[in-house]
């Protein structure tokens, strides 16, 4: 919950955390078998995709971090 706030207060600032974090959020739920999605859905090769969000968030944070200004 307190990382969705956050990801909203630096909106503006920092867009790629909201992208990120609900790129996580939405393509977890066919992992966390919310929606079914066949008769293995939990199985952890559908986790892959829902770790995309997760390095967006740190790519592009690393980048911020690293840059000069």
């Amino acid at each position: 919950m307190s990382l969705t706030i956050s990801s909203i207060r630096f909106l503006t600032k920092y867009p790629y955390l909201i992208v990120g974090w609900f790129w996580y959020l939405v393509t977890l739920i066919p992992v966390i078998d919310i929606v079914q999605t066949g008769a293995q859905s939990i199985a952890d090769r559908y986790v892959y995709t829902p770790l995309i969000g997760l390095f967006i968030v740190f790519s592009w944070g690393i980048h911020d971090l690293t840059k000069k200004t």
